[in-house]
């Protein structure tokens, strides 16, 4: 705005009085711009917030311009020292800017579970066993897991499932580590029902690199709860203590809690940061089929107006059945039409069945151009022409 008021002023394009009312305009419009970037502290130290709202007179043009420079030089220093409130996140839409790392944030969600357990582990931990040891690579696998998750909010994941396992190396071994405590203890150590449920839990971290987490999750769950099941069937063993009791129940509580934060967050997988530039160095992005204007919506209207149409009017001088037949194929490519400004606003369909139901009305026309083939007669001369049409146009059923 500053610039268009000096390119005004230097063209001599208004008068003085227009001049001078587009300037106090612009120099409130400086004030507004820096309240909306900065914090309304920093702008009124700045000096660019007028309290006073009476008009602003200026004797000369050249105060007037003097007073400008001074607005936006100001604006300029506020805008260096101060971070803009919105910025292009992971999806590049504009959204408030991330302030926590979700890895420290799954770290703060799991703490007062892992306390607990910590505190109890600490308790059964003696020279007779090694549980509170177990448990202490238990915990660090649980750091490496907030770390991975804090990697994969950075990067897009690799393609090449040697560079996966790579980025996952460190919670890999982490968990082995909780986890070989269950290979090497005695079938008739009194602890060894405690080493089986924190194996396993440890186990359940894998979750990273399953196909179906929450599935993974619930699975791990389920066998958690056998084995400190098991832990209270033993209570008279372990000396009526209620401790172990406890230790039951404060690590079931631990994988329910994974298992929450699983389904909460990562119900498909690992969130991993797809954004263009955000892939590590190594990384191969996958090529793109995607021509590179092209357009959903364009694309295919430009496919019914040119090689459809072309189409049917060669059907027309055919007639008969293929006529009808190419009739119908034109509904199809109107109801695919539909379908797609239909995708283009509404979010992604939660599950296959709620895609099914988007698409039927699609599969009704395709039915249809389907049963004209079904309906001639083996004999007929253009039967092969109507069945070729049946079998080509089940490619429009991609979308599921």
């Amino acid at each position: 705005e500053g610039l268009v008021i000096f390119a005004v002023m230097s063209t001599g394009a208004l008068d003085s009085s227009a001049v001078l009312h587009v300037s106090e305009w612009a120099i409130r419009s400086v004030s507004h711009i820096a309240a909306t970037r900065a914090d309304f502290a920093d702008v009124e130290k700045a000096g660019l917030m007028q309290k006073n709202t009476k008009p602003m007179e200026f004797s000369t043009h050249k105060a007037m311009l003097n007073r400008l420079t001074a607005q936006v030089n100001k604006l300029e220093a506020v805008s260096v020292r101060v971070p803009r409130k919105k910025k292009e996140l992971r999806t590049r839409l504009a959204a408030d800017e991330a302030e926590d790392d979700p890895g420290e944030m799954f770290l703060a969600r799991m703490k007062p579970k892992m306390s607990k357990l910590s505190e109890l582990c600490d308790r059964i931990g003696n020279d007779d066993n090694d549980v509170s040891e177990q448990f202490e690579d238990f915990e660090t696998a649980m750091e490496e897991l907030s770390k991975l998750i804090s990697y994969a909010s950075t990067c897009a994941k690799p393609i090449d499932q040697g560079a996966l396992r790579l980025a996952c190396r460190k919670l890999i071994a982490a968990a082995d580590e909780a986890v070989e405590y269950k290979e090497d203890v005695n079938a008739r150590d009194p602890y060894k029902n405690h080493y089986e449920s924190m194996a396993e839990a440890a186990a359940s971290l894998g979750w990273v690199v399953s196909p179906a987490p929450v599935k993974h999750m619930t699975d791990y769950k389920r066998i958690v709860s056998i084995y400190t099941e098991n832990i209270l069937a033993s209570y008279i063993e372990l000396g009526c203590d209620e401790v172990h009791s406890e230790y039951s129940e404060a690590l079931n509580a631990v994988v329910a809690e994974l298992y929450d934060y699983v389904e909460q967050e990562h119900p498909a997988g690992l969130k991993w940061n797809y954004a263009k530039g955000s892939t590590p160095l190594g990384y191969k992005a996958a090529r793109t089929l995607t021509m590179p204007n092209a357009h959903v919506l364009a694309d295919f209207v430009e496919l019914m107006d040119i090689q459809l149409e072309a189409y049917v009017y060669a059907s027309e001088f055919l007639g008969g059945k293929i006529a009808e037949q190419a009739r119908k194929l034109v509904d199809v490519f109107e109801q695919e039409y539909e379908m797609l400004q239909a995708a283009q606003r509404k979010p992604r369909p939660k599950g296959l069945a709620e895609m099914k139901m988007l698409f039927t009305p699609t599969m009704h026309e395709i039915a249809a151009v389907m049963s004209v083939s079904d309906a001639a007669a083996n004999d007929d001369r253009l039967s092969l022409h109507l069945r070729t049409v049946a079998e080509a146009v089940g490619v429009l059923t991609w979308p599921v």
